[in-house]
């Protein structure tokens, strides 16, 4: 992952900003979208799954980004898959 990519979604995580980590899941870099995918799912409040759900579409065309995105999620929400 780039390093300004890197340092974008360790500052969002810490500041818990589901938003910002949500517009990362669209990032060119494959690397970007599965921290902020990581990062998301460690928040783990309802607003930052729907964002997971939201980011992998369907089909879902990243497969690393979908399992990271599955792992993320309660067993309840996996069916979204």
């Amino acid at each position: 992952m780039a390093g300004a990519g890197e340092q974008r979604v360790r500052e969002l995580r810490e500041r818990r900003d589901v938003a910002g980590l949500g517009r990362l899941l669209q990032d060119p870099d494959a690397g970007v979208r599965i921290e902020a995918a990581e990062a998301l799912g460690e928040i783990g409040d309802p607003a930052a799954l729907d964002a997971l759900i939201a980011s992998v579409g369907a089909p879902c065309d990243d497969a690393l980004l979908c399992d990271r995105v599955r792992a993320a999620c309660p067993p309840s929400r996996r069916s979204a898959f």
